[in-house]
């Protein structure tokens, strides 16, 4: 993908944290984004930077079918997912011993989906739990 205006995508885990990041630097691009997360109170930070908003389990098969049928994504990110009692920041930080700011990593997902040599229809992991699929063809 070379250009991500215009572009549809799907984050889940989307509310807060590292998929809020992300969510926020491709509306920023001109992504057509839509935010999953369970807490519809914290999707609302989503919703004040542009993004469409739905709340449900990610987990929920029914969920997942409606959304990718009705948005057609041509990127999902699925981030969804907690680690009980630790945040997310101190989970990296525990294993590996760093952690990028949630904004640049926001940043550094957008360039690396608007890089024309990411091939469509492959899944890129991006953290233990995480992964990027580009859809379109």
């Amino acid at each position: 993908m070379q250009d991500l205006d215009g572009k549809r995508v799907v984050a889940t885990g989307g509310s807060e944290g590292l998929g809020l990041a992300m969510v926020e630097a491709l509306a920023a691009s001109g992504a057509h984004v839509t935010a999953l997360a369970r807490d519809r109170v914290k999707l609302a930070a989503a919703e004040r930077v542009g993004a469409a908003v739905v709340a449900g389990d990610a987990t929920d098969a029914a969920v997942m079918n409606s959304i990718i049928g009705d948005q057609a994504p041509d990127v999902l990110i699925l981030n969804a997912g907690a680690l009980e009692g630790v945040s997310g920041e101190e989970h990296v930080m525990r294993r590996y011993g760093s952690v990028m700011r949630p904004a640049d990593f926001g940043q550094r997902v957008t360039e690396l989906l608007a890089d024309p040599r990411y091939a469509s229809g492959v899944a890129y992991g991006f953290r233990a739990n995480a992964a990027i699929m580009l859809l379109d063809a």
